[in-house]
């Protein structure tokens, strides 16, 4: 069995993954926010299943096959969770006087 530092360790880096890729999978949703709260009207969502008029758009055009299935990022949300959570548990487990030079958690548990 790990001991309690190599399975923080080993936990940290799982969540430093799922931080990655959970950004990695927000981007377009956070860029598209960005366009659309400058103004809306003037947005078109490009791809085969958005019929926008030609007229509309131009610079702040969204690119609708790029934006990811909810389920996706709940499932990767979800995860992200639960290794944060495995992460804090793993380092309340370990004692005080072994942390030394380990870093502590990014995120606190919720």
């Amino acid at each position: 069995m790990a001991s309690e530092i190599e399975e923080y360790v080993r936990l940290r880096g799982q969540l430093d993954d799922a931080t990655a890729r959970v950004e990695e999978l927000i981007k377009p949703i956070i860029a598209a926010g960005r366009v659309l709260s400058r103004d809306w009207r003037v947005v078109r969502i490009m791809g085969p299943n958005f019929p926008f008029p030609a007229h509309i758009g131009g610079r702040d055009d969204i690119d609708g096959e790029r934006w990811p299935a909810i389920a996706d990022v709940a499932q990767y949300m979800a995860n992200w969770h639960s290794l944060n959570h495995d992460v804090n548990n793993a380092w309340n487990a370990i004692p005080q006087n072994q942390r030394g030079a380990l870093q502590p958690p990014p995120h606190p548990a919720r």
